[in-house]
């Protein structure tokens, strides 16, 4: 084992020191030329043999050249666009944690640069493929693995993009982007938060109602986690009323309405399984309790009936006055507990209107 981290030690130690730093694109190295027109010389070759590979698509010898110009006038006007074109020769090599970094380089340019639009839209593609799994550098060095996560500055590119072109198209794809990302790392209600951005900047774009149904999908999901929550099922009832008010000819209302179904079918269930539980241990009364209050409030429910069925069976065994004798008919027969629901095997296996399946079979 210790020699495995030795190495380990040795890999990491040679590789941030022969490795260029992703940071030392934003630093100039100190002066090396005598005089003025050395240095022009020096950009000029420089800048045209990149310019070359770039047209050629030779984008590994590319992004070498202007890397040599950025690294030595990162701070010079008449280097900007070279920031540009180094970020898209580092995306076409799949760097995109590099080429994110030359992009923002470039934006933070003074004025308006030529290749706004097209920078932004390049950012956004690289949010896309850190959203969909692609890993970047360690510790930001080249000669370090694709190994972490980009999760997260993949919700940074998607913040940039708002913030710089808050009323576009584009932005409405960013929150959307970033909302479904926030959903899928479980944070439900920042999720909830970026899809509600969508539908009060761009109502009437078509992510609006696809915004109001997963709305409803983050709410069925937050209620697998916080056990019981009423303000969740309210907030769901009031999407899905809202949902059918903007949109009362979206198929997909009734799918909002089958997730705000589902969260009732959950909530009684987590009723139904105390006393499930109480009645297994041989306490009916205890029992009874939970299966009343599951049955009043949450009376459409499919749990309510099979918990009405419990019910009976006990209040009957208590009218025969079996119940001390710990009857068989009580104890044996109680269904053994659900397995939890996991909220990532939950979606979409289940048909969000079919609430009869959120039960295991008894």
């Amino acid at each position: 084992m210790k020699t495995k981290l030795n190495l380990s030690f040795v890999f990491l130690s040679l590789a941030l020191l022969f490795s260029q730093p992703l940071t030392a694109l934003s630093k100039s190295k100190p002066p090396i030329f005598k005089t003025a027109e050395d240095a022009d010389i020096y950009f000029t070759l420089h800048y045209n043999d990149a310019c070359r590979h770039y047209n050629n698509q030779e984008w590994k010898q590319a992004a070498k050249e202007f890397e040599n110009v950025v690294y030595y006038f990162s701070t010079s006007e008449k280097a900007t666009d070279a920031f540009y074109f180094l970020g898209v020769s580092y995306f076409e090599l799949g760097e995109y944690d590099f080429a994110n970094f030359a992009f923002t380089s470039y934006l933070k340019a003074p004025g308006h640069p030529q290749y706004f639009e097209d920078t932004v839209n390049y950012k956004f593609c690289i949010a896309e493929y850190f959203r969909g799994g692609e890993k970047r550098r360690l510790f930001k060095v080249k000669f370090c693995p694709k190994w972490a996560s980009a999760r997260t500055m993949a919700l940074s590119i998607y913040d940039e993009i708002i913030v710089a072109i808050p009323n576009n198209e584009l932005a409405a794809r960013a929150l959307y982007s970033k909302a479904t990302l926030l959903q899928k790392m479980k944070e439900y209600r920042d999720s909830v938060d970026a899809y509600q951005i969508i539908i009060r900047r761009f109502p009437k774009n078509e992510l609006a109602p696809q915004a109001y149904l997963d709305i409803a999908k983050a709410y069925c999901q937050l209620s697998l986690l916080e056990f019981q929550n009423p303000d969740i099922l309210g907030l769901a009832e009031l999407n899905a009323r809202k949902f059918r008010e903007d949109f009362p000819r979206d198929e997909r209302v009734e799918i909002a309405d089958g997730y705000v179904q589902r969260i009732k079918e959950i909530y009684a269930k987590g009723l139904c399984d105390v006393g499930l539980f109480y009645e297994r241990i041989g306490t009916p009364h205890a029992a009874a309790i939970y299966f009343r209050s599951s049955i009043e409030e949450f009376p459409d429910t499919s749990v309510a009936a099979f918990c009405q069925e419990r019910l009976n069976l006990i209040e009957c065994i208590e009218a025969e006055g079996l119940v001390e004798e710990r009857s068989d008919l009580v104890f044996s027969n109680a269904p053994e507990e659900p397995m939890p629901f996991d909220a990532e095997e939950l979606y979409p296996v289940i048909d969000p209107l079919d609430s009869n399946r959120l039960l295991t079979d008894q």
